[in-house]
C-alpha cells in the first residue's frame, strides 16, 4: 500500500455512522455533519461496516427500536454516499500478525481490520468515536490520521 493520501478525503467507522443515524445519540450532530458531507470517492468506510451498521441499528431496543426496512434504507443511504473498501486475505493476515505481535487480544482485532480498510482507502482522516481503541491497535503508517469527528 502506498503511503500517499487523497487530499480532502475521510474514512468513517461504524461508531460514526451509528451516531449519525440516531438523533438521541450524544455525538449525533458531529457525525451527521460528516455523513452529510460524504460523497463516493471522497468518503470511505469498510465494506463490513455496512453489515455492522445494520446489526447495531436492528438491535436497538424499544423505545427507539426501528423497523428493519427503515434500517435497510439507512444502510443503503450510507452505501450510496461512502465508497466501501473490501479487504483481501493478505490484509487480514497483516492485521492478525500485527495484533498478535503487539499482544493485542479479543475484539480489538476488528478495529485493526477497520484501520486496514482505512489505509487501503488512502483517506486523509479516519473518524471514530473510539479513538483510544483504535490507537491501541494502530501501526505507524495510520496512527496520525485517527481522530474524533469533533476535530473537524
Amino acid at each position: 500500500m502506498s503511503p500517499r493520501r487523497r487530499s480532502g478525503t475521510f474514512f468513517c467507522d461504524t461508531s460514526v455512522l451509528v451516531a449519525a443515524s440516531d438523533t438521541a445519540h450524544q455525538h449525533h450532530r458531529a457525525s451527521l455533519a460528516l455523513v452529510t458531507a460524504a460523497r463516493p470517492g471522497q468518503a470511505f468506510c469498510a465494506a463490513h461496516t455496512l453489515a455492522e451498521l445494520y446489526a447495531v441499528l436492528t438491535a436497538t431496543p424499544a423505545p427507539r427500536m426501528r423497523r428493519t426496512a427503515d434500517v435497510l434504507a439507512n444502510v443503503e443511504h450510507a452505501a450510496s454516499v461512502f465508497t466501501a473498501v473490501a479487504l483481501e486475505v493478505e490484509d487480514y493476515r497483516f492485521v492478525l500478525r500485527h495484533t498478535a505481535g503487539a499482544g493485542i487480544r479479543s475484539g480489538n482485532v476488528y478495529d485493526g481490520l477497520i484501520l486496514k480498510a482505512a489505509e487501503r482507502s488512502e483517506a486523509d482522516a479516519v473518524y471514530t468515536w473510539n479513538v483510544p481503541h483504535f490507537l491501541r491497535v494502530a501501526w505507524p503508517g495510520i496512527v496520525a490520521r485517527i481522530r474524533a469527528p469533533q476535530t473537524l
